[in-house]
């Protein structure tokens, strides 16, 4: 089953998914399904001057710096799930998210994600 004609939700999780390298094919597939509304990077590392320069090249244009408020939690994955579960209400705008990150954490939204 071919997927086509989509309206897709971007959300990456910049803190383990930004090797520039991997923009170009995230995007190129993406596109391929249909129409990306959304293009989000949610971030800790401020000290990486990099992030939007990286980014801008591919229509990233939302950045979202979610300070850490404690070491060793981050803080990006649940604002990111928090940001998911809101979208999924624009389901007339939305159908389709696509979640870039190499992190087992958001498995629990996916499985809400594939629910509704």
């Amino acid at each position: 089953m071919e997927i086509t004609n989509k309206k897709i939700a971007l959300f990456i999780d910049f803190d383990n998914f930004n090797n520039k390298d991997y923009f170009k094919i995230l995007i190129e597939e993406l596109e391929q399904m249909g129409t990306i509304l959304y293009k989000g990077a949610f971030y800790t590392n401020t000290q990486d001057s990099s992030i939007k320069e990286k980014a801008l090249e591919y229509g990233i244009t939302d950045f979202i710096i979610e300070p850490s408020y404690s070491s060793g939690k981050n803080a990006v994955d649940i604002r990111i799930a928090l940001d998911v579960s809101e979208m999924m209400y624009y389901k007339d705008y939305i159908d389709c998210f696509c979640l870039a990150t190499n992190d087992l954490d958001f498995a629990p939204i996916l499985k809400k994600i594939k629910i509704k």
